[in-house]
């Protein structure tokens, strides 16, 4: 019987390392550094925070390498109570890490160095793992095809046992291999793309028609389209409802996406309709836009008192 309340999160855990600046520069031009931190960071972890701040049991499907990096990431899990038997560190490998310059206006530009957390081996999900409800995804865990393959066929035997899927694709959707993204839209109950992702999608894919439905025709129930302040639209066969932003003072926008997938899987697991889903999604990537850093601690209270506030 599936665990109603468990999450798998497939995707990375990285280090982020942070430039804060004034400005980002124009090509070829400078800028100042006001501020240098490092945080650790990559979708699974942002995910994860989410859904343990709401009060859901997520366990990360990922890899580490075997260096310092590795161990500081093993030993910050372990710090914050998040399950780790799903992760795996891997001898003569590195932790991949990524560049964050993030400017005053809380926007941030990502430079990214892959390395351990593409790695995916079937052992890392064990029998009791595989009792999840839940499994998310992100298009970043699929970039590399050595590893892909296997992925995809993991979750379509968790979706065979009566697992959920959601699938984030994330801004290098386009580099997925073509029978890959097929693969995992046709396995997926929920997508997450924001309006430039879905700009991606459809010309990988050469979609003529709508994209929605497209999607409904591939099997996916719900599509929840992203649009930062404008706020999110969500598709389903009974129609299409807009969903506004909330009004927050944005300090850093990294992980607000990542935050509105956990908000989604978190409201389902509490018994929530797709539309409050959305609600509440929006506002956990609202509330993860207020603090420096991929990811913080927020409650159930915070997200009510969100939805409560004027939205733009």
């Amino acid at each position: 019987m599936a665990d109603q309340n468990h999450v798998l999160i497939f995707g990375g855990i990285i280090i982020d390392r942070y430039i804060v600046v004034e400005k980002y520069p124009s090509l070829g031009q400078d800028t100042l550094i006001k501020e240098e931190f490092e945080r650790i960071g990559g979708s699974a972890i942002n995910v994860a925070f989410t859904l343990k701040n709401l009060q859901c049991t997520p366990s990360l499907i990922s890899a580490v390498g075997a260096d310092e990096n590795g161990d500081k990431i093993i030993s910050y899990l372990q710090e914050k109570n998040l399950p780790s038997s799903g992760i795996h560190k891997l001898p003569a490998s590195t932790t991949g890490y990524c560049y964050t310059v993030l400017d005053e206006t809380g926007e941030r530009t990502f430079f990214s160095r892959r390395g351990a957390e593409s790695v995916f081996m079937p052992t890392m999900v064990n029998k009791q793992l595989k009792e999840a409800a839940y499994a998310y995804v992100t298009g970043y865990y699929l970039l590399d095809p050595s590893n892909s393959h296997q992925i995809v066929k993991t979750l379509n035997e968790l979706k065979n046992n009566g697992c959920t899927i959601l699938f984030d694709p994330g801004p290098l959707v386009d580099h997925i291999e073509v029978e890959i993204l097929l693969k995992m839209m046709s396995i997926s109950k929920i997508i997450t793309p924001n309006t430039d992702e879905l700009d991606q999608i459809t010309a990988r894919l050469g979609i003529e028609r709508p994209f929605s439905q497209w999607c409904f025709d591939e099997g996916i129930e719900v599509v929840m389209i992203k649009n930062g302040r404008a706020g999110m639209k969500l598709c389903t066969q009974s129609g299409e409802v807009q969903i506004p932003a909330y009004d927050v003072e944005v300090v850093d926008t990294s992980g607000a996406g990542d935050s509105f997938a956990g908000g989604i899987i978190a409201g389902l697991i509490h018994g929530y309709d797709y539309e409050d889903c959305a609600k509440i999604a929006s506002a956990c990537g609202a509330v993860t836009t207020t603090v420096k850093g991929p990811h913080g601690n927020f409650s159930w209270r915070d997200i009510e008192r969100c939805l409560r506030d004027k939205p733009f």
